[in-house]
């Protein structure tokens, strides 16, 4: 149950992560196309 719990907080953390650096690259691409 505990092991359980910590891959979800895992996978939530990597998944914040991920949007993070997606957002990023978005941000820096539109900012470099204009």
């Amino acid at each position: 149950m505990t092991t359980k719990s910590t891959n979800c907080d895992c996978y939530f953390l990597l998944f914040l992560l991920a949007s993070s650096l997606l957002y990023l690259f978005f941000k820096i691409q539109s900012s470099l196309n204009a």
